[in-house]
């Protein structure tokens, strides 16, 4: 709400305000129903994966010093 806020006053970032107001208000429906309200925006995926090693495989870092 503060964003919400400060954006009308400052007249920039409304729009990002807003956004963070619905996800927020949309978790808090969920929590109390146990379910998203159908207009909830959809959880957006990390744009780059890590791959994680396979279980029992090892993984192993190679680390070197540097002597002056």
């Amino acid at each position: 709400m503060d964003a919400v806020r400060h954006a009308k006053q400052v007249g920039r970032g409304r729009a990002d305000a807003d956004q963070a107001w619905k996800v927020a208000k949309a978790l808090v429906i969920e929590l109390e129903t146990g379910t998203p309200p159908a207009w909830a925006p959809k959880p957006v995926e990390p744009a780059e994966s890590v791959e994680s090693p396979e279980d029992g495989e090892e993984l192993s870092v190679e680390v070197s010093a540097d002597t002056e």
